[in-house]
């Protein structure tokens, strides 16, 4: 685990004990209140069907199943952007400046997201000119949330910010699964441009580029280990 910040980085921590966990308190439970309200408004852009039977729901079902389908996917982005980060820092002891700022940096990425992905999927077809655009607009978004997160874990690790019983391998895990995020959705960025929808084929391996990720990492941790 990472040692305590020496004392030329003590002005840029909390000065007590107490401070200290007032601090990291606070910017979770601001970051729980941000997260569930983003994640609880996206129901409110949902369409209110106006049917009479279940024919007309059904094919009301199918002409908004767009919105539907952004809803679920929103939903389920943003929960896994709370799962890594509730997994983060229920470990970490204080909360200096440059973290919050990357914590409001993260948040506003999990505010986008919903946008994002209506802009994806609100009614248009994939094999519109502007397809790529509003694809590269999603995946700059979720690249951008998974690069704020690596840059707040440095911060942590660099400034020792982490209680004694941290599991050696949270940062490994944290850095590789975010930098298989960041190499996933910057490279479908050109691939939509080129064959359109198959670039969501790119995002349906992400949980590939993940474990190939780990095994990697693991290797290089491995050598590493056996050279020293």
């Amino acid at each position: 685990m990472p040692a305590a910040a020496p004392p030329a980085q003590q002005g840029y921590l909390s000065t007590t004990a107490e401070a200290a966990k007032t601090a990291i308190d606070r910017l979770t439970f601001f970051s729980d209140a941000v997260v569930a309200i983003a994640m609880t408004l996206l129901a409110l852009e949902l369409p209110v069907p106006e049917a009479d039977s279940a024919g007309a729901l059904l094919d009301f079902l199918g002409d908004h199943y767009g919105e539907f389908l952004a809803f679920f996917i929103s939903f389920f982005v943003i929960a896994q952007y709370w799962r890594g980060h509730h997994r983060l820092y229920r470990y970490v002891t204080d909360a200096p400046p440059r973290l919050v700022m990357l914590n409001i940096l993260w948040l506003l990425t999990v505010i986008l997201t919903p946008y994002a992905t209506r802009n994806l999927y609100d009614g248009q077809d994939v094999e519109d000119s502007d397809f790529p655009w509003r694809f590269a607009f999603y995946a700059v978004v979720q690249a951008s949330a998974a690069i704020t997160f690596i840059l707040a874990e440095r911060v942590i690790q660099r400034h020792g910010l982490f209680v004694p019983e941290t599991p050696r391998t949270l940062l490994e895990r944290g850095y590789t699964v975010n930098l298989a995020l960041v190499f996933t959705f910057l490279v479908s960025i050109p691939v939509a441009f080129v064959l359109y929808a198959w670039a969501f084929a790119i995002w349906g391996l992400i949980p590939l580029w993940i474990a190939l990720a780990r095994i990697a990492q693991h290797r290089l941790s491995t050598r590493t280990g056996s050279g020293t």
